[in-house]
């Protein structure tokens, strides 16, 4: 059985009613068929936005793996036949009830299906092709423009408040967009009349860019426009619009807060209302609150009180040529505001030319061993300071206390060929057991003087951090170590929790993510958990580091690999403290290959009060076939092993009595009574 839905209006109508057709086809466990978003002609949700992506992130939420039915599936299907056809006007007011609600408290929710559904769509890979015949637009303000034929006619009959002007003439809106960003080149989406905006735009000598290719459907163009506004730096809309609306909720939904409407006092005015408020004044005066904000802080507060990036981004040993669009894509796209790299990185890579391509980042930096020393480390500052000539603010760390003995012969090298001008400033720290302790003295005083944010040490043993915390004016802000050492260096750890000193850990992919073979049944549990939140394993592990309090700064280069470890995603999860010591568990046997006894599971009892026997089934969520596991009454109970997510049907007989789904983390218990 599936329900059809009926959609109305424009592409963003239709989505409210989706949102609405969502809402009750999950209520009422059945499936969605894949609704028709034309005018005219037919064009399915798959010709606008990857189907198959929406399934898998609405999984969590169905239990189903194909929640959405592709129309050509239905087609050719004799099971599966339309149990109910949703119109769009019970759709839309269903939309408008939640809305009322929504506003009336000024707070949205992240389970709410306006949330939900947005996060779930993605453009096609066809129209997202398309998306990039705009050049650059991450740093272009973006305006929505309504004065089409349809919209004047609505502005004649449309009740507005005070100050309001629902039909802004096109020259007003120019001069306010000039008064707020000068000249600045935009990008503007609107439904017609393209080019006599363009050419008014160029009159006022701005340059413009907008999108619409007639050989595609309305919708599609929307659709595609709607993307390039999320991407865009600042986006400009009216309150009244839906399409507005929208892409101001999915922007703060992506952490992009810099939204406005221009339909108030002839003006353009910062929106707080996440999109919610159609009313202008409320927009820019109501702050809405989506719940659980407060878990999802991105900056943990160093002892010096600096906010400071949970999780940063690793460049120091990533591929030379990788590093200036992995930097610029992660910053631009992703919300990272803090590159990790290193004194011999900037020589080799270039990173400094690539940081001050992206300024105000926060920069984490060391001094190389071969610099130890108080005169060698003043040099090696300094050095580093003029490359980044003023583009970050940095918290620069002494990389090693020394050279271990292992690179005796490797150090030896690097002393060799040092610059005179280095080797002349002090002596050679392989020389010093305790150099470290001057370049100490040093970063101190660049710390005193403003010049370093944040000053901090990485791979210190045991003795050398108690040596450093005997004799320093300045607490270290930063350690930086190897993940393992959380774990099987519990001394460190509490010296540094008890000084109040921030742990950012690097090795977290190589060693705890990429381990599958050192510990098989620690990854099934790793990877159980992270199907269950429809999650990256990466992400996973960034969560729950996050929420010990731990920060990190993966290495990542792919662009998947890169969202998976952006601040806003990484915050999107929300781990409960039982699924957080299971994890704790379970990274532990990755990290030292001592792998866990035996698959982790859920443990689910079910009893009941009848006499007679009730038959409990587990179902396959992809092919819904069921499997008897087994028979309770009063006097008998069924335990079971299972996975969060998993569906169970009891039967008495062949009346189905009820059905379960299973809430619970592995490692973790839960109980059904019937």
């Amino acid at each position: 059985m599936v329900y059809e839905i009926k959609l109305k209006g424009g592409l963003c109508n239709k989505l409210f009613c989706l949102f609405s057709g969502v809402e009750i086809a999950i209520k009422e466990k059945e499936k969605l068929l894949e609704p028709n978003f034309g005018l005219t002609n037919e064009i399915l949700f798959s010709d606008i936005y990857d189907i198959d992506f929406f399934n898998k992130n609405m999984r969590k939420y169905t239990g189903l793996k194909e929640f959405m039915v592709p129309k050509k599936i239905y087609n050719s299907s004799n099971i599966l036949i339309v149990k109910k056809v949703l119109n769009g006007n019970k759709l839309w007011n269903i939309s408008e009830k939640n809305l009322k609600k929504q506003r009336n408290e000024n707070m949205m929710k992240m389970n709410c299906m306006n949330v939900i559904v947005l996060n779930s769509l993605r453009l096609n890979s066809e129209n997202l092709k398309l998306v990039n015949i705009i050049n650059n637009i991450e740093n272009k303000n973006a305006v929505h423009i309504r004065i089409e034929n349809d919209w004047v006619q609505y502005s004649k009959t449309k009740k507005v408040i005070k100050n309001e002007t629902l039909l802004i003439k096109l020259e007003t809106l120019i001069n306010i967009y000039k008064e707020k960003w000068n000249n600045s080149e935009l990008f503007f989406t609107t439904g017609e009349n393209h080019d006599i905006i363009l050419e008014k735009l160029k009159e006022n000598n701005i340059g413009s860019k907008y999108f619409f290719l007639k050989n595609k459907n309305y919708e599609i163009n929307a659709a595609i426009n709607f993307e390039l506004c999320l991407r865009s730096k600042n986006f400009v809309g009216l309150s009244r619009s839906t399409f507005s609306n929208l892409v101001t909720l999915k922007r703060c939904l992506n952490d992009k807060k810099s939204n406005y409407i221009y339909n108030y006092n002839e003006q353009i005015l910062l929106r707080i209302d996440m999109g919610l408020h159609p009313n202008p004044k409320k927009s820019i005066n109501n702050k809405v609150i989506l719940e659980n904000n407060k878990q999802c802080e991105y900056d943990f507060v160093l002892n010096n009180g600096n906010k400071f990036p949970a999780i940063g981004l690793g460049i120091g040993n990533m591929q030379k040529e990788r590093i200036p669009d992995v930097v610029k894509n992660a910053t631009l796209l992703h919300g990272i505001k803090l590159v990790d790299t290193n004194q011999r990185a900037a020589i080799t890579c270039n990173t400094d030319i690539v940081l001050q391509d992206n300024p105000g980042l926060q920069v984490v930096t060391k001094v190389r061993y071969t610099h130890l020393g108080y005169e060698r480390t003043i040099l090696a500052v300094e050095d580093m300071l003029k490359g980044l000539n003023g583009c970050c603010e940095v918290t620069m760390l002494i990389h090693w206390p020394r050279c271990r003995d292992s690179w005796k012969e490797r150090c030896k090298k690097e002393e060799e060929n040092l610059p005179q001008r280095i080797r002349d400033a002090g002596p050679p720290p392989i020389e010093d057991y305790f150099a470290w302790k001057g370049s100490w003295k040093a970063l101190e005083e660049f710390y005193i003087h403003g010049k370093l944010k944040n000053i901090g040490i990485s791979n210190f043993d045991i003795n050398d951090l108690n040596e450093l915390l005997s004799f320093c004016k300045v607490v270290p802000q930063l350690y930086q170590g190897n993940a393992w050492q959380l774990w099987f260096r519990p001394k460190v750890i509490d010296l540094l929790k008890k000084e109040k000193i921030l742990f950012q850990a690097y090795n977290v992919v190589d060693g705890i993510v990429n381990r599958q073979s050192a510990a098989p049944n620690a990854y099934k549990a790793l990877t159980n958990i992270a199907k269950s939140k429809n999650a990256d394993l990466c992400t996973i592990v960034l969560a729950v580091l996050k929420k010990m309090e731990i920060a990190t700064i993966p290495r990542a280069s792919s662009p998947n690999h890169i969202k998976a470890n952006a601040p806003q995603t990484v915050c999107s999860l929300n781990i409960s403290d039982n699924e957080a010591k299971t994890l704790d568990y379970v990274m532990k046997a990755l990290m030292c290959g001592k792998d866990l006894d035996r698959e982790l599971r859920v443990f689910v009892t079910f009893s009941c009060s009848n006499e007679s026997d009730i038959k409990i089934y587990w179902k396959n969520a992809e092919t819904g076939k069921e499997v008897l596991q087994g028979t309770i009454n009063n006097n008998k109970c069924l335990r079971v092993s299972t996975n969060k997510g998993h569906i169970f049907n009891a039967y008495n007989e062949k009346n189905l009595l009820n059905s379960f789904v299973v809430s619970e983390n592995v490692g973790q218990k839960e109980e059904f009574f019937i």
